[in-house]
């Protein structure tokens, strides 16, 4: 502590050092071994003399800017900006903090000598051999402009001067310099120096591997910063729109990977700028590469994903639209393409916009509301998609009949998964090579096949954990007791529009008793169109692999939904009437002239008194006719009827 306090400059250094050491080292460790009055004497005068060196620096930036005022400071700048470049700013970073600090109490007496020696440095007129910081001037513009811009208000000549200089050795580093100081200014500075930014951007597009990789990390930084519209748009169009282009397969991916990034951290960017996001769609439309277009969905379902779930938390104007615009930008692709450019799309609508790691209830809730904020148009895609899903399952189901039937040789087993992803990986590009290896290794290998088999067959229990029609049904039920509190529509018709589709290829989904019973229900106490809907929706479900509800719920059936239908056949609307005639005839198994007679009865009621629900049992009896064609009491108690109807109409 004495060396500490002591003149002597080199007993003075090596005491500060030892301190120093002792802060950080495990021998301090040994002051637990000394008596309690000795550690509190030592931690006392540490601290005393910890403040005192603050202190001391105060007191010598006051002395500098004094000495400075009062001389030339030219000959002193190489001591003083030596310790703010590297490698002296990484190996003494307190001095260099120090000097940063006697910089800006002293930034109006440095301000024009530091300007004739950057001009000098920059034009080649200081050499090396002459100054410290003469080969690290670049390096020291930058660590300037963090600590007091002006100070370098006179660089950006000479520095435009470099980048027109495509043979100059410092062109890449001041191509960095500009980026950096670019991405640390608002908008007014870039208008300021605005041909240097020009300048700036047109050495950029010539497209160097260093430059586009530049073009990428600069563009996270600087759009996270900027403000200003024009100044963003500017550099989307200048540079990053060329740079995926044009880029290589890892960097468009890259690029993509930083826009996610980029508007994953910035709200307001995500909703105001359409720039980005019509960047990811392009690559995913006209991407060279099956990879780059693949990877574009993936971007897009990502943020969709990221943003879906602030959506309640209502936290930025037009959010809402700005997600819904992504998915319908990515359903659009599916009509737009073919083959595996649609599987891709199908994994999108599976890992992001309805994401099979979500539970049960919350997947179907997110179903449900994308499938409320879409337009009509999209609902034949997501259909083609459940159709394409269901095809697929059917083929394969064919294919394992004949792989069955193959020789079987079960040398590969034990590298079963290991061998099926090999091939999916190396042979994705040639989809006749996967089938051909994929067969081979099915045929081969018992216990895959007998997987495979599980898979493939359409009422696998795997369908029902991606779409649960009970957990659906209970949200469909909710909105419309709550009158369409979801979305602005007639509450009901856009939901049961939605079972529709996924019964109309997947019936079986449907055979759950509180399904059922919802259905029934909504036959009761639903509105006309409701009804409509849900006959027409009832109707699906004997179509294979659906089967007759009075097969699977012969109670339900024969008690509640018989009756109902014998009803809506006679006093519903004829449309109601269609559909009621088509359900019997498909839900009843048997005695089905027992279901008719009543039905026959009101029917003759009806026609011979010409009342209001006419026109009703007129579309009843055409449609027995088609699915009935046999029965004879049609034309007995019909005929005359029927051709008078005509007649008069």
């Amino acid at each position: 502590m004495k060396g500490v306090n002591s003149s002597n400059e080199s007993l003075y250094k090596y005491s500060l050092l030892f301190v120093e050491r002792l802060s950080s080292a495990e021998t301090l460790c040994t002051c637990s071994s000394l008596p309690d009055a000795a550690v509190t004497n030592i931690s006392c005068i540490l601290f005393y003399t910890a403040f005192q060196l603050i202190n001391l620096l105060n007191i010598l930036v006051r002395f500098a800017h004094q000495v400075l005022s009062l001389h030339d400071v030219t000959p002193v700048l190489d001591i003083i900006y030596v310790n703010i470049i590297k490698p002296s700013r990484k190996e003494r970073p307190f001095v260099a903090k120090f000097t940063s600090n006697l910089i800006l109490a002293c930034a109006h007496i440095l301000e024009l000598p530091t300007q004739e020696f950057l001009q000098s440095c920059l034009v080649g007129k200081i050499l090396p051999k002459d100054s410290l910081v003469s080969e690290g001037k670049l390096d020291l513009i930058g660590q300037l402009h963090k600590i007091c811009p002006w100070l370098v208000a006179t660089v950006w000549g000479p520095l435009r001067n470099i980048l027109k200089e495509r043979d100059s050795p410092d062109r890449p580093q001041t191509l960095l310099l500009l980026a950096k100081m670019f991405c640390k200014s608002q908008s007014n500075y870039i208008t300021q120096h605005y041909s240097t930014w020009r300048v700036f951007l047109d050495s950029l597009l010539i497209g160097s591997a260093s430059d586009n990789a530049l073009v990428v990390q600069f563009a996270k930084e600087f759009l996270s910063v900027q403000q200003n519209k024009c100044m963003q748009k500017q550099f989307i169009e200048l540079c990053l729109v060329p740079v995926v282009n044009r880029g290589d397969e890892n960097l468009v991916l890259d690029g993509m990977s930083a826009i996610v990034e980029l508007l994953q951290t910035n709200t307001q960017l995500f909703t105001e700028n359409t720039d980005l996001l019509e960047i990811l769609v392009t690559v995913s439309r006209e991407g060279k590469e099956f990879e780059q277009r693949e990877a574009a969905m993936s971007s897009l379902g990502q943020l969709f994903s990221h943003f879906y779930q602030h959506l309640e938390d209502n936290c930025a104007p037009d959010l809402d639209k700005k997600v819904m615009w992504i998915l319908a930008a990515v359903l659009e692709q599916y009509k737009l393409t073919t083959g595996k450019e649609r599987l891709a799309v199908e994994k999108v609508f599976l890992h992001h916009f309805i994401p099979i790691k979500l539970l049960t209830e919350e997947r179907m809730k997110r179903l449900l509301s994308i499938w409320l904020s879409l337009e009509s148009c999209h609902y034949d895609i997501i259909r083609d998609m459940m159709v394409s899903s269901y095809c697929l399952r059917c083929h394969m189901r064919s294919l394992m009949k004949l792989i069955v039937a193959a020789p079987r040789d079960d040398t590969r087993m034990e590298v079963l998964q290991y061998e099926v992803l090999e091939v999916l990986d190396q042979s994705k590009s040639s989809p006749s090579k996967l089938m051909e290896e994929f067969v081979t290794i099915l045929t081969k290998n018992q216990s895959l096949r007998t997987a495979m088999e599980t898979v493939v067959q359409v009422e696998s229990n795997t369908t029902n954990k991606l779409i649960s029609v009970s957990a659906l049904v209970r949200q469909v039920m909710k909105d419309i007791k709550d009158g369409g509190d979801i979305s602005n529509h007639n509450p009901g018709k856009k939901e049961l529009r939605l079972l529709y589709e996924l019964l109309s290829w997947q019936p079986y989904l449907a055979f759950d008793e509180n399904v059922v019973t919802f259905f029934l229900e909504l036959l009761t106490v639903g509105d006309t169109g409701h009804v409509t809907q849900m006959l027409k929706l009832i109707s699906l479900l004997s179509k294979p692999p659906g089967k007759p509800l009075g097969e699977v719920y012969p109670g339900l059936t024969q008690e509640r939904l018989i009756p109902l239908l014998q009803r809506l056949a006679i006093i519903g609307t004829p449309k109601q009437a269609k559909y009621s005639i088509r359900c019997l005839v498909s839900h009843t198994t048997e005695r089905r002239e027992h279901v008719f007679h009543p039905v026959l009865k009101d029917m003759n009621k009806v026609l011979s008194c010409c009342n209001e629900h006419y026109e009703t049992c007129i579309t009843a009896v055409g449609h027995w006719a088609v699915h009935l064609p046999t029965d004879l009491r049609l034309q007995q108690s019909f005929h005359m009827v029927i051709d008078k109807f005509i007649y008069n109409n």
